[in-house]
């Protein structure tokens, strides 16, 4: 039996109103924790071209929180939203409001380089520079002016320990860091990307050219991370695999620029050990 269109248009409406719902339950759990990122009213464009549409999200401090959805739907777009990486793009505008623990990252009296500083980032191919693990790690640090010996030691050493690496590299730090196998590699950017106590990491595809190991291994970092007594961190990450993304805390599913379900897990049938129940 065919549906009529007003059947049709009330199955329609029906759905937006139990995704909205839904959506809000999600967001008053999390608004009675700690908040990191605060989404309202985000629309962005390449040119004319809108790629995300009145994105509206709670993104929740010291969790795993994976964006997924089809190629092209916006999650590495909105990933970059985070630290205005898009900023880079000639011809691009965004609308709307972002605010890193109630801080407006678009008001003029942000200084970016400083966003940037509080908001790491870990791309999809491991991308170690041509020098040693210690100066791939200390990168940052010296960009931001600190050039203390025994400063540079110590921080180096708990991000590398932080990026659960430092057992394997404490006796080659002055090694290249090009001669690590593709996991350790990608095990130093993380290192890179934290160096420093920055509260929120950016990942986007960050195990999508690594062995199903090596993903593993950083998906279980990942929790660590978010769960340390001393500096917890807030994670951001897209993928295309949908048994990593169940390993995260919050899963968000974006389509064609707009958040289709702000939370899928319990539609997944997950517990939070990202185990079905």
């Amino acid at each position: 039996m065919h549906q009529t269109r007003d059947e049709n248009d009330l199955e329609k409406i029906s759905k937006e109103e139990s995704s909205k719902t839904r959506e809000s339950e999600v967001n008053e759990v999390i608004s009675e924790t700690s908040v990191a990122l605060t989404v309202s009213e985000l629309d962005f464009y390449y040119g004319k071209t809108k790629a995300l549409n009145g994105i509206n999200m709670l993104i929740p401090e010291n969790k795993v929180t994976a964006f997924i959805g089809p190629s092209g739907c916006g999650k590495s777009t909105l990933l970059r939203i985070f630290n205005r990486m898009n900023d880079l793009i000639e011809n691009t505008r965004v609308e709307g409001s972002v605010r890193l623990k109630g801080q407006e990252i678009f008001s003029p009296e942000i200084n970016v380089s400083d966003l940037r500083q509080r908001v790491g980032m870990v791309f999809q191919k491991p991308n170690p520079f041509p020098k040693s693990i210690y100066e791939n790690v200390a990168y940052g640090l010296r960009i931001q002016g600190i050039n203390n010996k025994s400063t540079l030691n110590v921080t180096i050493e708990e991000a590398l320990r932080g990026a659960a690496l430092w057992d394997e590299v404490k006796d080659r730090l002055h090694e290249n860091a090009l001669s690590l196998s593709g996991g350790q590699q990608q095990r130093v950017a993380i290192a890179r990307a934290i160096a420093g106590n920055r509260p929120v990491l950016l990942a986007d595809e960050p195990t999508g050219n690594l062995d199903i190991a090596s993903g593993k291994e950083v998906m279980k970092l990942f929790k660590e991370l978010c769960h340390d007594e001393k500096n917890p961190i807030s994670i951001l990450m897209v993928t295309h695999d949908p048994d990593l993304a169940s390993t995260a805390d919050r899963m968000l599913l974006l389509n064609d620029g707009k958040t289709e379900a702000s939370d899928i897990r319990s539609a997944w049938g997950l517990d939070d050990e990202g185990e079905e129940e």
